[in-house]
């Protein structure tokens, strides 16, 4: 008896209502893509796409194998010096940049698909996590491929934090332990917060996390309206999903602390949190927040904890594995203004270098210059 031939097709989507309409199918991709993260999940896309999106630049490229959705390129077009470039749904608030595919031969369908998508010259992934489905793609990509350095992630095992005190020098441990008895003496509670009651945390959370940052130079998008509506909106879908998690700590029934955690099929990390600074003042909030982290990822079984970008201070206490993120930048075949696109990338990326290297003042002047103008 002979097989019936498989039929792939192609769908892109380029309005907010078609990308809607297939949240069942895309929860579905989600799932079964292996190493997926949350900010590829339906309801981190979407609502970013509400607050950020530009009209008429949404490209959802979908690829179907006998009707079923195997992979996914969440994407939207930017301008870079007047050329069209694909960019992923999500752009600086997110962590990864990534795209949803099952296996590798949906990957391959999915760069076929790409390529044969007009008007757009270069394909920039700014984050692109090692082991995700982003991180497969120069191998099947058909053109030049440029990779950049991006983030660090710090990360530790998931497992207690009475476990993780026996990787660090005794010192260092009878130190914590210290500061986690000063936090129980005190009465500090805390509990996670359901779905219902995300939208009201996250408001909470944001109004702390101000209160911390005023007068220290928070990160200008964290206090915008359009982030909170994302995240107000965004989390409690993803907390319903078991995609996000929200945790408040209290002392003497006062609300001191909150955390947004956001949970990939090989992570749980930590998103954002918001600390009152009179909490701070009287006990070391951070140390107490990760046994919690550290717990949440142990009871969800996930392999790591991450902390997400940046190599702050705080985070090295715990003796982290840096996981290094690249931008990936995939030119369209044959594109003269793709190429020049990734030579200004190139060349951008070269200053910045060596302007951290020997100059690191000019960053410094870069980082208030944009807080000054909001950017």
């Amino acid at each position: 008896m002979s097989r019936e031939p498989v039929a792939w097709s192609t769908t892109v989507l380029q309005d907010a209502a078609a990308l809607d309409a297939i949240a069942v199918e895309w929860a579905a991709l989600h799932a079964g893509s292996p190493n997926s993260t949350p900010f590829q999940s339906h309801a981190w896309l979407t609502s970013w796409w509400r607050e950020y999106g530009r009209a008429g630049r949404l490209r959802i490229v979908l690829v179907r194998r006998d009707g079923v959705l195997r992979g996914a390129a969440p994407l939207h077009v930017v301008r870079r010096g007047g050329v069209p470039v694909l960019a992923p749904l999500g752009d600086e608030i997110s962590d990864v940049s990534d795209v949803l595919a099952a296996d590798d031969e949906a990957l391959d369908r999915l760069v076929g698909a790409l390529l044969g998508l007009r008007g757009w010259q270069a394909l920039d992934l700014p984050e692109v996590r090692p082991g995700t489905a982003a991180s497969r793609l120069p191998s099947a990509w058909p053109a030049r491929v440029h990779r950049l350095a991006a983030s660090v992630m710090l990360q530790v095992p998931g497992r207690p934090v009475a476990e993780l005190l026996t990787t660090l020098r005794s010192s260092s441990a009878k130190a914590v332990r210290k500061k986690l008895r000063r936090a129980d003496e005190l009465g500090l509670a805390c509990r996670p917060v359901d779905a219902d009651g995300a939208e009201e945390a996250v408001r909470r959370l944001l109004d702390l996390h101000a209160r911390q940052w005023a007068g220290r130079g928070m990160t200008a998008e964290h206090g915008r309206e359009r982030f909170a509506r994302h995240l107000t909106a965004a989390v409690p879908a993803m907390v319903a999903a078991g995609h996000a998690a929200v945790l408040e700590y209290s002392l003497e029934g006062e609300h001191v602390a909150s955390q947004i955690h956001l949970v990939g099929t090989e992570f749980v990390g930590s998103y954002l949190a918001g600390i009152a600074p009179e909490a701070r003042a009287r006990f070391d909030v951070a140390v107490a927040m990760m046994r919690e982290d550290l717990e949440l990822t142990a009871t969800l079984e996930r392999p790591v904890f991450t902390m997400f970008r940046g190599e702050e201070e705080y985070k090295l206490r715990w003796h982290p594995e840096p996981v290094a993120n690249q931008r990936l930048l995939l030119v369209r075949p044959r594109s003269v203004p793709g190429g020049l696109v990734a030579r200004a990338v190139l060349a951008r990326g070269g200053a910045v270098r060596w302007a951290k290297q020997r100059a690191p003042w000019v960053r410094n002047v870069r980082d208030r210059l944009r807080q000054a103008a909001g950017r």
